[in-house]
């Protein structure tokens, strides 16, 4: 299911996280914006993912959570400037 995809992503960057060493970022995010329709998600996010660290999301339900992990998994495409 789509949940588990996504729990298996987070659980890899788990993963990889511990086993990296000398990278300075794992994932980072610019200047992400997320639309659908009138309703925006995401405005203009920049985010850096670091090794050593092992990182939760969190939000009320609906808050794009999933959507967040789907766009930096590639498996949703993102409106970005």
């Amino acid at each position: 299911t789509s949940n588990d995809k996504i729990n298996n992503i987070f659980s890899y960057l788990c993963v990889l996280n511990r086993n990296l060493i000398g990278i300075q970022d794992m994932i980072t995010v610019n200047n992400l914006d997320v639309q659908f329709g009138k309703r925006i998600l995401f405005q203009d996010v920049n985010m850096k993912f670091t090794p050593g660290n092992c990182y939760g999301i969190i939000g009320a339900n609906g808050a794009g959570k999933s959507t967040f992990l789907r766009v930096i998994s590639k498996q949703l495409e993102p409106y970005q400037r």
